[in-house]
């Protein structure tokens, strides 16, 4: 039984060091600064993507109104991720602002988070070595982690201090979790209700995070079968386990595989639920190629053209799909003699049991690995130190320099890319090159070069990526943009586009293609084509047949009641604003007329529209949406306010 963990135990020395203590704090230290240093060249950067929706909303917060009202404001996920959010605001409560401070924050959530992964390594050893034994290891698989080019995208994409916040807190109930057990290996009452507390608070804190952070039961349900399942158990605790690890766990299971509830979401994406199952396996071992090879190439934030596989028939996807079902199986079967082993594919298989199964999300996204390659680590490391103690009788000296050389190559070629995303200039360019079939990465491109002062370069990459995306009608709305702000012959006209919308698709790209145009043509060239702009959104519902992308369409009525609104048209800003309304009601819908009817000194229609927000508001409210009855009741007070001074007003000129 565990014969792999025979090797660990005689590769390690049981002799006491005394300086044992003092060297492994030096090399602790030693690593946290190696990562500081690998990282600094992304430091300076630049903010991408969902960067600008989601820091778009800071803003002072000096009391609880204005903290409630930071926290509503956004879209970060279906719980609003408050923690994430509020973190944010260690570095600026302002927007617009500078990348520098809120990169260095995720820097140092990254050299935390690799504190408690050492914490929980160690924990997770000790049952199968020495006490310095499992030290070292812990000590190589925490550099890794912390060095590793796959990092990258997520410690410098600054929106994805979400993904990080989460996983601090899923680590540290991991860490938590083995403490206790291993001090309680026949836990009583006493220590099961810690672990109770630790498992539901450290779950709160990280869902409040992000989503994902609903996995702690599974990574806690891999650590029982695998690494604890030879410790003595007793009745009380197998309830425990049962209910608080095992029933979560397979009711979150149950949640994913309940297909109905996901099949009509996939109606706004290029993929259908079948694709998107049958393409993940493809997705997991490509992810663990990045992993093992420490490429660089091909890495970064755009992966819209990883190929999507509709059959199993394809040799690819079979291929994958057999090697993970093989790896699934094989690590639940021999859970109890490979332990350590198992735990690699089943903690990294159960990491990506939310974003890489039947929810629809995008197909690719490297943040994905963040915590999941722990697990793939920690069997290597230990894979490697067996081997090398097979055949190896002086393996005190050999680990410790084969190590350090993995290491430092790895933290080499991190520092390298790391270098690269440090300046706009450089990494855009490359992504361009190395995803010449992602929209996404032309577009980019395209904006970049308009910031480096070659906008007529820009026109010029839009229209060969138009060529190569036909269906994509953001490229042409980005052309005239361009174009309009730069004073440039347009290459593309509204009207065309208008009349060509059915061979055209929605695409992720239109919304701030539309928004950039929109809140500036009034200052461009263009400034006299508004109407024409204003008749290419009706146009847009030709795009999509089915009613979520209208729903999403009809947001574009907002920036053309907006853009009224700045033309002085409050007749055109109301028709725009009272047609969102008809195809997405919602309180923020309501509003907007409602302040339309304000401005107009229209009172009593200002009072209905601002009630129906309200109650839309009150249908929707939830345990973790804090109310809006004081502002709406500070609305309510300044409309009747209005109200009773135009009266006094009105009197007063009757009587003179």
């Amino acid at each position: 039984m565990r014969d792999d963990l025979t090797t660990l135990n005689n590769s390690s020395s049981n002799l006491p060091n005394p300086r044992h203590p003092l060297l492994v704090a030096a090399t602790f230290l030693g690593l946290l600064a190696l990562t500081w240093m690998v990282f600094q060249p992304a430091i300076p950067g630049f903010f991408m993507l969902d960067d600008f929706d989601n820091l778009g909303t800071l803003r002072p917060v000096n009391d609880i109104e204005s903290l409630r009202g930071y926290l509503r404001d956004g879209q970060a996920g279906p719980l609003g991720r408050p923690i994430s959010k509020l973190s944010f605001l260690l570095d600026d409560n302002a927007w617009p602002s500078q990348p520098g401070g809120f990169k260095r924050t995720n820097l140092l959530l990254h050299l935390l988070i690799g504190i408690v992964l050492f914490i929980a390594g160690r924990q997770m050893l000790r049952p199968f070595t020495s006490t310095a034994g499992a030290d070292w290891l812990a000590l190589t698989i925490m550099a890794l982690w912390l060095v590793h080019p796959l990092q990258v995208s997520t410690v410098s994409y600054v929106v994805q201090r979400m993904t990080q916040l989460s996983t601090l807190f899923v680590v540290i109930g991991v860490a938590l979790h083995l403490q206790l057990r291993l001090r309680n290996p026949n836990p009583n009452s006493r220590a099961m209700v810690w672990m109770t507390l630790s498992l539901g608070l450290s779950t709160l804190l990280a869902v409040l995070s992000k989503e994902s952070g609903i996995l702690l039961a599974v990574y806690l349900l891999v650590v029982e079968f695998t690494l604890l399942a030879h410790l003595p158990t007793n009745r009380a605790f197998i309830w425990w386990r049962r209910t608080f690890i095992v029933f979560p766990s397979v009711a979150l299971v149950a949640y994913l595989a309940y297909l109905p509830r996901w099949i009509g979401s996939y109606q706004t994406r290029d993929f259908t639920l079948l694709e998107r199952v049958i393409t993940q396996p493809v997705v997991l071992l490509d992810y663990l190629s990045s992993l093992f090879s420490m490429r660089v190439s091909g890495l970064g934030l755009f992966h819209d053209d990883f190929p999507i596989y509709s059959s199993l028939l394809q040799p690819m996807a079979l291929f994958s799909a057999l090697v993970i079902t093989v790896a699934l199986i094989g690590a639940i079967r021999y859970r109890l003699h490979r332990p350590l082993l198992s735990f690699g594919a089943l903690w990294f298989l159960g990491g990506h049991l939310l974003e890489s199964t039947t929810v629809s999300l995008e197909l690719y996204f490297e943040h994905r690995n963040y915590l999941p390659i722990f697990g793939p680590l920690l069997a290597a490391t230990v894979a490697i130190n067996n081997t090398l103690g097979k055949y190896t009788s002086d393996l005190r000296r050999l680990a410790p320099v084969l190590a350090t050389i993995i290491i430092g190559i790895t933290a080499a070629t991190t520092w390298g890319y790391a270098s690269e995303w440090g300046s706009l200039m450089r990494i855009i360019p490359i992504w361009a090159v190395e995803h010449p079939d992602s929209p996404r990465a032309q577009r980019t491109y395209a904006q970049t070069l308009v910031g480096a002062g070659l906008a007529g370069v820009a026109l010029d990459e839009l229209d060969e990526a138009y060529r190569r995306f036909p269906h994509d009608l953001s490229i042409p709305i980005m052309s005239i943009d361009i174009a309009c702000r730069n004073n440039k012959p347009l290459r593309y006209h509204f009207s065309e586009l208008a009349s060509a919308t059915p061979s055209h698709r929605m695409t992720d790209g239109l919304r701030p293609a539309m928004q950039s145009l929109f809140s500036g043509i009034l200052t461009t060239s263009c400034h006299n084509q508004t109407a024409d702009l204003h008749n290419l959104i009706p146009a847009l519902f030709n795009l999509e047949d089915n009613e979520l992308w209208h729903r999403s369409i009809s947001g574009m009525y907002v920036l053309s009641g907006d853009l009224y609104r700045k033309q002085e048209n409050p007749s055109g800003a109301l028709t725009a604003y009272q047609i969102i309304d008809q195809i997405a009601p919602t309180a923020a819908s309501a509003q907007r007329v409602a302040n339309l009817y304000l401005l107009a000194q229209q009172f009593d229609d200002a009072r209905q529209w601002l009630t129906v927000a309200q109650s839309r508001e009150h249908a929707k409210q939830t345990w973790y949406h804090m109310s809006n009855n004081e502002l709406y009741a500070e609305k309510f007070r300044m409309i009747d306010q209005m109200q009773s001074r135009r009266k006094a007003t009105t009197a007063t000129g009757l009587a003179q």
